[in-house]
């Protein structure tokens, strides 16, 4: 959408030609974020983190086209969450930026699954395998332990409350805001796999 707007017809990329070449880069980014989120984000490290996974993003969203509004707004609010975790404290990068980096746990076996469809459909087995993979992996980080860290953990509670004598009032509550958008996508996204799920049956 961005980039074949920059460029002359002739040259205009088709997503169905690099949208592999986007998945590998999403599986090793997955990957890369799932360790630092088990091995800890320490606030001597954040900045790497936050500008490394910034920069993916940025650049992924200019290859999305424009029907995948989702992972565009998806981007835009990871982006700006942070953008928030600047000058956070230790205990809001263990509690709060690595409950989020966690999601990306169910991102690795989504790449290598979308690959597998694609190119290997002698192997139906194997797709139907990444599938479950990927479907247990979604509900547990991105439905059931994003939903607990963030709403029911009371130590987010604590943390959040620290982390408002620090911000403004609206740099405050456009986080909060921007939590319960991202915690909300990903409920919008179980809804549509369910009820692709269900239609193609």
């Amino acid at each position: 959408m961005f980039i074949n707007y920059l460029l002359p017809k002739k040259y205009q990329l088709i997503y169905s030609q690099i949208d592999v070449i986007l998945n590998i880069a999403s599986f090793f980014i997955a990957l890369w974020a799932t360790s630092v989120s088990i091995n800890g984000i320490s606030i001597s490290n954040y900045s790497y983190v936050s500008s490394t996974l910034s920069f993916y993003l940025f650049v992924d969203m200019f290859f999305l086209p424009f029907h995948k509004l989702d992972i565009i707004f998806h981007h835009l609010i990871v982006i700006f969450l942070l953008y928030q975790g600047i000058g956070s404290t230790q205990r809001f990068h263990n509690q709060i930026t690595t409950l989020l980096m966690m999601t990306e746990a169910s991102s690795i076996v989504l790449g290598p699954g979308y690959i597998i469809r694609k190119y290997r459909k002698d192997y139906p087995s194997l797709s139907s395998l990444m599938n479950i993979a990927f479907a247990i992996s979604f509900v547990y980080f991105r439905i059931l332990n994003l939903t607990y860290g963030l709403v029911f953990d009371v130590e987010t509670f604590y943390v959040l409350e620290e982390k408002r004598m620090s911000l403004t009032t609206f740099g405050y509550y456009s986080g909060i805001s921007s939590l319960a958008m991202f915690l909300g996508l990903q409920y919008y996204w179980l809804d549509r796999k369910s009820t692709r799920l269900n239609s193609s049956h």
